[in-house]
């Protein structure tokens, strides 16, 4: 099933759906816009993709089917995502793919596979809980809608060259931590459950600055590039150490309590 608004491209034609299910008899479903904006709540019936073309898109309570096998993939563009009510509160997602220049995450968001939060553009700053509006930005108190369950969470691109900052962060699931180039960590980082950490920048470095520290409760923490520590401690309490290459500007502790690294 596919439905494209303004498909004769004359400026008009944003889509509003609302107590859903759009049912594909379990095949897939496409959303299309030409930059107009896309709002959905209710209920997906298949595997679906929104492309809104540069237009913000905004989804209100929405759920899974109760086996919780339904994904969402949402492309805003340099647009913002945005939620207002409670996505997978009945019946989870599966996986939820968002790549959008900002997510603002206004209530909960439960699933079972892989949660992706990434920028489009590829230059764009991202900001974990450490300020700038203008960035790709998710602070606290969105980091606390991302309900416990989720298989793993993935922040960030690849591809992406801007600064990358994290403040003060603290997860319930496994988490990385993806750029292209350099990250800085302004902030503890304390894992709590089954949350690893991974940090994902193999063209980059990551910084540990001013004493800070990551932590977690018998899980892996890994770097797939340099880290550069500023004065920073890691804590695993049993789970492994992963290091690629380490430089050390100021001391540096890490105490895995019996794991390896």
């Amino acid at each position: 099933l596919t439905m494209t608004s303004d498909n004769d491209e004359s400026g008009a034609g944003s889509s509003t759906l609302t107590s859903a299910p759009l049912s594909a008899n379990g095949g897939t479903i496409t959303l299309n816009s030409n930059g107009q904006s896309i709002t959905q709540s209710g209920s997906i019936g298949g595997d679906e993709t929104i492309n809104s073309s540069n237009g913000a898109v905004s989804i209100g309570v929405l759920d899974g089917d109760a086996a919780g096998t339904r994904s969402l993939t949402v492309n805003a563009g340099t647009a913002t995502f945005t939620t207002t009510g409670a996505i997978g509160a009945t019946n989870k997602l599966n996986n939820l793919t968002v790549s959008a220049d900002d997510v603002a995450l206004g209530a909960n968001v439960a699933g079972g596979g892989t949660l992706t939060l990434q920028p489009t553009s590829t230059s764009r700053n991202v900001s974990i809980n450490n300020g700038g509006s203008s960035n790709f930005n998710i602070d606290s108190t969105e980091i606390s809608h991302l309900v416990d369950g989720w298989a793993g969470i993935k922040i960030g691109s690849i591809s992406g060259t801007g600064n990358y900052y994290i403040g003060l962060t603290s997860w319930t699931d496994p988490v990385q931590f993806i750029h292209g180039a350099g990250i800085i960590l302004n902030g503890n980082i304390v894992g709590s459950g089954n949350a690893s950490i991974a940090f994902n920048n193999s063209g980059g470095y990551v910084a540990i600055n001013n004493g800070r520290s990551i932590s977690t409760s018998n899980q892996s923490v890994s770097f797939a590039s340099t880290l550069a520590s500023y004065g920073g401690t890691i804590s695993t309490s049993g789970g492994l150490l992963s290091l690629v290459n380490l430089t050390l500007a100021d001391y540096f502790s890490a105490s895995t309590s019996g794991g390896n690294i």
